[in-house]
């Protein structure tokens, strides 16, 4: 096929007919291509007269009647795309204007609404449409229709309907209308005449000076006054009527048509309805609002009205508006955001008349308006709002750029306030639309302000990522403006302390603000007397102080804590500064009223505030920390958030795991209380204060574990095992008063397989025990079977075959380096090697058959665990005996009956932590059926009678546990079958063998027909008659199976089916 290429469409249109068939049958490889250019429609444009000649010239001349319907169908689709591309009113221009096709036209229209195969094909609408506007173009031309207007009129009223074709039928209608006054008075008269036929009609007066006045050919001066109060009143009340944007279009051509037949008493009324409905909910009717309103100023002030004064008024009220909203003294988050962002599109539309007549008002926009908008903002419940308002601010700057002879002042001033927001807003749509529009203000006017290699600099500072705009281009900003252009630098540090610091709704901002001052001092250290950041700093704290504002008390401490030790060593806190801080904390920690609400980004951040302060004024020593201080902590532990996934945990937690750290040394005076509290917050199980635990002192972290370790869940210990892991890694950590206490609790954290609703949440614990092991492995002693250490090894050894991929792989990688063998990644051969002889191999099996024998897992999974299995047995293990060993082992790792029964016992709750009994014995009896279906051969003195023994047993332990029933005799045909396989058993053996399972089985069978019927089958029932099946199929037991056939017609046969019936 073509490329995607302007040429290619224009060829593959004209091949269309003779290639339709195999090459492109319906013209979709033409609608992709077309569809290409929708990011550059220009391109596809200059080629439309091309496009549409090759498309349409012989569109209705094809010969035969299907084919040529089938032809038009799918190259009006093709046209369809090209309209959607480049516009309906553009392609149509290269429709040819043939008035002798409109009797086809027509005649093709009549056939889509009558035929019933035509009208009923869900393609026809492509038909419709580009006949329509094919009609709609004609009707243009400057000929007299009277003669077909009255046939076209309801034909194509038929296509109103569908949405799509509405606005062609009205254009049709306004042409009709307009061409033939009494047909125009006719349904004018029946009330035939919707709004935007209205419109179209209308619209067709206002192109010269001479049509505008012949509307009173049509319409008198009165009617014209009726329609106006008729349209402005209609659906007025609604501003989300479906007419609201006709009425929006339609009246600025009213407003034209009655100033020129002298009808001005209405025009007040037209203005009117503007100015009432300038808070319109949806973004593009304002954008249409503002249009149209642009449009009234400009016919007021056009030579042919000379209504200058007038057009003044309307933009003085604008902006006199818009400043009255911004001054009001409500807040922000009561403003009709909506509202505001109208009239800033007005003054964005109506700029060039502004630029032009009213000149001064410049000024008004750049220093009373922009100032604002540029970074307004309205919170609303948790959402802040504002981008829109902020949108219409660059739409302003980018407008008002574009005109010419903009004084040089108003460039320096708009550059000045747009700087920041092109820049640093944290939508980066926003940015981006500021950007845009500074750049058209450097390209134009970047000289009268600023040098070329500076312009091109700033043009060049990326806008993509808020954290590198804080913190690097602030410096690239130090460097461009500070020396050369101190105007602009200070404005920007100006908007960082007042605005963005003190103001900013969005509080992430805020502490890129104290980051942004942070690589600034960095930088270069001289910034914080160049800037008097000490001296602005003093005042906004002096200020805030006054009116005891919260939120900006925790404004400032932040930024204090971003700039003082721990943090940095920026500020160093002298007197002045400490006396300033011990005021702050009294209104910063007064936060009581505020501890139970809702927990708000607000909120959040006044925490956040407050635990760092705390922080810096431990540090500096000049803090005691009191009992009110203590219960604040202690309140704010219980407050924040515990989900360890919640946005901001792991900041507060290492903010809270640093407080205890330094509370907990002996030299800070801190009453009993405290701990008390947070020992409860402890044993409640609360994640900041249990992460917190391993940062006090190793004998008091110890004391604390030992007596609340009952009492903490899984979650718990996971966070203070992840806790301690990280504190370990310190340098200065008494990693020896530590490892006993490990060595005493990581075995039964090991073996943690706590089961609750969530599923298996010991494994949190198991992975948290297993990384510390694996980070802190030289700390612990693995050399020495003696060490208490070495108790760790079985545990480990077993979850490194446990299905868990990523627990098992940190286990595996510290069990390698235990047996120094690291370059061994398969697990088999690290057992041939290590583990044969030793005392834990047991516990190897025991993870691979959790793994090999899983009820829910892969097929492949399983596949590959059989078969690496069945390759070591058969080739890693150089003798029967060991395969022989081996499987005595397989079996001798599942619990007995007893060792079940026991475990059931012990374990009537829920949620257990031990290692689960039961399901381990399901799995492994699944491997095992896995083994035998895999036809595995097992070496004489296997003792099978033994294994059926343990079974039997097993199957007796608890009648609910229908998995581990099912699996046992699942495994007796299996056992038959291995029991007459061993060269050590004669066949009258083996017979007796087998008759005693199916004795049993019988047994068992008439038992279940105590509960069960025919229609209603036990799971248990059905398995035991399918593996009874399977045994006489075995063994050839042809009689017994007809026997056992004619026995299971009803219950009551199959409860006295008698054994000799059913034995070999």
């Amino acid at each position: 096929m073509e490329n995607y290429t302007v040429s290619g469409i224009e060829k593959a249109i004209r091949s269309l007919n003779e290639l339709q068939e195999d090459l492109d049958p319906d013209g979709q490889f033409i609608i992709r291509a077309i569809d290409k250019f929708q990011d550059d429609p220009i391109v596809i444009e200059k080629h439309l007269p091309k496009l549409t000649s090759a498309l349409l010239d012989d569109f209705f001349f094809d010969d035969d009647s299907q084919d040529r319907f089938h032809s038009q169908l799918r190259k009006a689709e093709i046209f369809y795309h090209l309209a959607k591309i480049t516009k309906l009113s553009t392609v149509s221009l290269h429709l040819k204007t043939n008035v002798f096709l409109i009797s086809t036209i027509l005649k093709l229209l009549q056939d889509n609404v009558t035929i019933e195969n035509r009208k009923n094909d869900n393609r026809i609408w492509y038909l419709n449409y580009l006949l329509l506007a094919w009609l709609n173009n004609i009707l243009k031309s400057p000929f007299d229709f009277k003669t077909v207007d009255t046939d076209i009129f309801p034909l194509v009223s038929q296509f109103k309907k569908f949405k799509l074709l509405d606005t062609i039928v009205c254009q049709i209608h306004s042409q009709l209308l307009f061409k033939n006054k009494e047909l125009f008075i006719e349904k004018e008269r029946d009330q035939q005449i919707d709004l935007l036929t209205w419109n179209y009609f209308l619209k067709n007066f206002t192109r010269t000076i001479a049509s505008q006045s012949s509307i009173i050919q049509y319409i008198d001066k009165d009617q014209l006054s009726k329609l106006t109060n008729e349209i402005i009143n209609h659906d007025s009340s609604s501003s989300t009527s479906i007419n609201i944007p006709i009425i929006i279009k339609i009246l600025p051509n009213l407003f034209l048509l009655n100033a020129s037949i002298d009808n001005w008493d209405i025009l007040e009324s037209i203005i009117s309805w503007f100015l009432s409905n300038l808070s319109l909910s949806s973004v593009d009717l304002r954008f249409n609002m503002a249009h149209s309103f642009n449009k009234i100023i400009t016919i007021l002030a056009s030579s042919q009205f000379n209504e200058l004064e007038m057009a003044m008024d309307l933009t003085h009220e604008i902006i006199d508006n818009t400043i009255s909203i911004l001054n009001d003294n409500k807040s922000h988050d009561l403003k009709d955001i909506d509202y505001l962002h109208t009239h800033l599109l007005i003054i964005a539309e109506a700029i060039k008349f502004i630029t032009k007549q009213t000149p001064t008002l410049l000024q008004t926009i750049t220093t009373e308006i922009l100032p604002i908008t540029l970074y307004f903002q309205q919170r609303r419940l948790t959402v802040i709002k504002g981008s829109q308002i902020k949108d219409a601010s660059s739409f302003i700057i980018w407008s008002l750029v574009r005109c010419k002879q903009i004084p040089k002042e108003i460039i320096h001033e708009t550059f000045k306030n747009a700087i920041a927001c092109s820049l640093f807003d944290p939508d980066f749509l926003v940015r981006k639309a500021s950007n845009a529009a500074l750049q058209e203000l450097l390209g134009r006017y970047g000289t009268l302000i600023l040098d070329q290699n500076t312009i091109m600099k700033f043009i060049e500072l990326p806008i993509n990522d808020l954290k590198v705009s804080y913190h690097e281009t602030i410096i690239k900003l130090y460097q461009l403006f500070a020396s050369q252009y101190p105007i602009f630098w200070n404005h920007i540090i100006n908007w960082l302390f007042r605005f963005n610091l003190m103001e900013n709704l969005d509080l992430n901002m805020v502490k890129l603000t104290a980051d942004a001052f942070v690589q600034l001092f960095k930088f270069n250290s001289q910034v914080l007397i160049e800037v008097q950041f000490q001296k602005t700093l003093s005042t906004l704290i002096d200020s805030s102080l006054m009116s005891s504002s919260t939120s900006k008390i925790t404004r400032l401490s932040y930024l204090i804590t971003e700039l003082t030790p721990p943090s940095s060593d920026i500020l160093p806190i002298n007197d002045e500064l400490c006396s300033r801080m011990t005021k702050m904390k009294e209104i910063l920690f007064n936060l009581n009223s505020s501890l139970h609400v809702t927990m708000t980004p607000t909120r959040q951040f006044q925490f956040l505030t407050i635990l760092k302060y705390f922080i810096t004024l431990l540090t500096h020593g000049s803090f005691n920390f009191t009992h009110k201080e203590s219960k604040l902590l202690i309140q704010i532990i219980k407050s924040l958030p515990t989900d360890p996934h919640s946005s901001n945990f792991e900041i507060f937690d290492q903010l809270i795991k640093k407080i205890i750290s330094i509370l907990s040394h002996d030299k800070i005076a801190i009453d009993n209380e405290f701990w008390v509290n947070l020992e409860n917050l402890i044993s409640s199980n609360n994640s900041l204060a249990c992460s917190s635990l391993p940062y006090m002192e190793p004998l008091k972290f110890i004391d604390l574990m030992e007596t609340n370790l009952g009492k903490l869940n899984c979650q718990s210990k996971s966070r203070i095992i992840d806790s301690l892991n990280e504190k370990m890694a310190s340098s200065n950590y008494n990693k020896e008063l530590i490892i006993p206490f490990l060595e005493k609790i990581l075995p039964s954290f090991l073996n943690d397989y706590t089961i609750t609703e969530q599923g298996d949440i010991g494994r949190l614990v198991r992975t948290s025990s297993c990384s510390l092991i694996a980070n802190h492995y030289e700390t612990f002693n693995f050399n020495h079977t003696e060490h208490p250490s070495s108790i760790i090894i079985p545990s480990l050894v077993r979850i490194s075959m446990e299905p868990a991929s990523g627990l098992k792989a940190i286990a595996f990688s510290t069990v390698s380096r235990i047996y120094n063998s690291e370059n061994i990644n398969d697990r088999l051969t690290f057992y041939k090697l290590n583990l044969m002889e030793s005392p834990w191999k047991s516990e190897f099996w025991k993870g691979f058959i959790m793994t090999a024998g899983a009820l829910y897992s892969s097929d492949l999974e399983i596949t590959t665990y059989l078969d690496q299995f069945l390759n070591f047995y058969y080739h890693d293990l150089s003798s029967p005996k060991e395969q022989l060993e081996l499987a005595n082992e397989l079996v001798r790792i599942i619990p007995t009956a007893t060792q079940l029964k026991a475990s059931m016992a012990n374990n009537k709750s829920i949620s257990t932590s031990n290692w689960d009994l039961m399901k381990f014995t399901i799995t492994a009896w699944k491997f095992w059926e896995r083994l035998l279906e895999s036809n595995i051969k097992i070496p004489g003195g296997f003792n099978i009678k033994g294994v059926y023994a343990k079974l039997y047993n097993l199957y007796l332990v608890e009648k609910k546990q229908t998995l581990l029933r099912v699996g046992i005799i699942k495994l007796l045909p299996h056992l038959c079958v291995l029991y007459s396989q061993d060269p050590n058993s004669a066949k009258e053996q083996t017979n007796v063998f087998i008759n005693t399972v199916l004795e049993r089985m019988l047994v068992l069978i008439q038992r279940e027909c105590a509960t069960s019927s025919m229609t209603s089958v036990s799971v248990i029932m059905r398995t035991l008659m399918e593996s009874l099946v399977q045994i006489l199929l075995e063994f050839d037991g042809t009689t017994q199976l007809t026997n056992l056939k004619d026995a299971s017609r009803n219950i009551e046969t199959l409860k006295n089916l008698s054994l000799t019936n059913i034995i070999l």
